[in-house]
């Protein structure tokens, strides 16, 4: 019997009422092995329902081991991806449609073990320029290799002055209209044809921040000194 106190039960678990069988080895194994907090909950949980009932795998859901393990259902998922990816627990989709049948992995010189708790499938530290894979028995730590995008250049003709552009850019900018890059190669292009017609770019490009203007227009007069209505371009 269970000894008893006024209005408090004690846990005493006794092996007659039912026990998981595990070998020393594979306890000293995992001893050795550094797995997450949620991982090794997780794998108590398939040994539980594998070994606890003299069976090699066992259909167990998402949803079941979040309830024995108090583990979100997205936390369950992302860490047997990291089990599975040290070949710690073994899966294969059961006959049911949907399930999936897990099992624990006792040879443990296939486990790719780790000097660091892992928790994702990619361990990635908080930089984002690190990586931990697993070679081996080891977890191999390195950098990222950065993609290397080439960058356009604006080449700007000798009749459009550097830091006048720059203040057109940002012109432009504060008009909530950035340019894009194939904006300003547009722009230079009509600047240029401007020029040919005899049209200054300095004061076309002046004149269109002193107006608030997103592009240049080009000023036709008559000879009375009146003015045409402006084009747009």
């Amino acid at each position: 019997m269970r000894p008893f106190f006024i209005g408090y039960e004690l846990a005493s678990p006794q092996k007659e009422d039912g026990y998981t069988p595990i070998s020393n080895e594979i306890m000293e194994a995992l001893a050795k092995t550094k797995i997450s907090g949620e991982g090794r909950r997780i794998l108590d949980v398939i040994l539980r329902k594998t070994y606890g009932w003299d069976k090699k795998t066992d259909v167990i859901s998402y949803g079941q081991i979040a309830d024995l393990t108090g583990i979100s259902r997205r936390s369950v998922i992302r860490t047997i991806k990291v089990l599975k990816m040290q070949k710690i627990i073994t899966s294969d989709k059961a006959v049911t449609r949907g399930s999936v049948s897990y099992g624990f992995q006792k040879d443990f010189e296939k486990w790719l073990g780790s000097d660091k708790a892992v928790t994702s499938d990619k361990a990635v530290t908080r930089g984002g320029d690190k990586a931990v894979t697993f070679t081996g028995d080891k977890a191999v730590t390195h950098k990222r290799k950065k993609t290397i995008i080439p960058t356009k250049k604006i080449v700007l003709p000798f009749f459009i002055p550097k830091t006048l552009w720059q203040d057109f850019k940002i012109h432009r900018k504060k008009l909530r209209r950035p340019m894009t890059f194939k904006a300003e190669e547009i722009l230079i292009k009509k600047l240029s044809k401007l020029k040919d017609e005899g049209e200054d770019p300095i004061i076309l490009l002046e004149t269109a921040i002193e107006r608030g203007w997103l592009s240049i227009f080009k000023d036709e007069r008559i000879n009375n000194g009146k003015e045409k209505k402006q084009v747009w371009y």
